[in-house]
């Protein structure tokens, strides 16, 4: 086994650390599921449940009992869709703008805090490695795909 390939079980031993998990857990409370479908209905206005299905990769089935849960919230209103009666068009409310706002100023406090830790050398030095290592990321996979 090479360096990298040393390097890379290291990195993945950490990503699978208690640790991680843990931050793993407040980010994708924060950012996953519901507040991805929240954050995608703000930026695009509204949506089918069958596009948010496929967008999250979930089944119909799951989607509806996330909608549901975020209906029951009041953070999402569902209604027929105008151009298509045997559909339902999910749009995000003003509660589910401000719930999504606040999630999002939770995440930020959650890491800035991490940040004020790691102190301001070795966060620029995170930060600027993260968007390297995306790069990357995104280069190999538009080449995979």
């Amino acid at each position: 086994m090479d360096q990298f390939s040393e390097m890379a079980e290291q990195y993945a031993e950490q990503l699978g650390s208690r640790m991680h998990l843990q931050l793993d857990r407040e980010v994708a409370r924060t950012m996953h599921n519901e507040g991805y479908i929240l954050r995608f209905l703000k930026r695009c206005g509204a949506a089918h449940p069958k596009e948010l299905s496929d967008l999250l990769m979930v089944s119909t089935a799951r989607m509806a009992v996330i909608l549901n849960g975020l209906e029951r919230k009041g953070l999402i209103a569902r209604s027929r869709d105008t151009a298509d009666n045997r559909q339902k068009t999910v749009v995000i409310t003003e509660a589910g703008c401000a719930s999504l706002e606040q999630r999002y100023r939770h995440l930020l406090a959650f890491f800035a805090e991490s940040f004020r830790e790691l102190g301001e050398e070795d966060t620029r030095e995170f930060l600027r490695l993260n968007e390297k290592l995306a790069r990357i990321a995104a280069q190999q996979l538009a080449h995979d795909g």
